[in-house]
């Protein structure tokens, strides 16, 4: 089950790419999972991709079939999924795909998944980076996003866990600066120290 989720995480994280590039202009979000992946067949080093993510690309890549001649679209190439024709997928193939996901699912588990659209993958892939810690100007470049709001307030969807989890981590990181000071000898400031003259 955990490696089914994996591929699951994988298509989302491939979708949200590709839509990123078709519907927002050719962002960053596309290059970097290029240069990801370019990066580690050169060089074999996985310095930004888990044992697992890895795998399901070295899959895919293998998977992939050869055509006879490469198609360009906008000067670009060598597009990891590719239909029957060998021409690079669309949005329809992918809305097939999940649409057949969700059906299979649906008939084997009790609890139904709702219906889930590509475009979908660009709220998970924007959701995760945000819980994630990255900046918030990065992700609004890597989304292509000419206004932040856009980015925080449409595509990124956090909740009261998270709010949690973020306090938690912020009082932690007070208990270790507090801890640091008392090592060093440091005496927090109090309003003891400051008087009015």
């Amino acid at each position: 089950m955990k490696q089914f989720w994996t591929v699951i995480q994988l298509i989302f994280s491939a979708v949200g790419g590709w839509l990123g590039y078709f519907l927002g202009g050719c962002d960053g979000l596309l290059y970097t999972l290029l240069a990801f992946v370019v990066l580690d067949y050169a060089t074999g080093v996985m310095a930004a991709m888990t044992a697992d993510v890895e795998q399901c690309f070295r899959a895919i890549i293998e998977d992939r079939p050869t055509p006879r001649l490469e198609r360009m679209v906008d000067g670009r190439s060598g597009f990891l999924f590719l239909d029957k024709d060998c021409l690079p997928e669309v949005a329809m193939h992918w809305e097939h795909r999940f649409n057949h996901m969700v059906k299979r699912y649906n008939d084997i588990y009790r609890v139904q998944m709702p219906n889930i659209t590509p475009h979908v993958c660009r709220h998970t892939y924007c959701s995760n980076q945000a819980k994630a810690g990255m900046n918030p100007k990065t992700l609004q470049y890597l989304m292509g996003h000419s206004d932040i709001g856009v980015t925080l307030n449409t595509y990124t969807h956090l909740g009261l866990k998270d709010a949690a989890e973020e306090l938690r981590r912020m009082e932690e990181a007070e208990a270790a600066r507090r801890e640091q000071e008392k090592l060093a000898g440091k005496v927090p400031p109090s309003q003891k120290m400051f008087k009015a003259v």
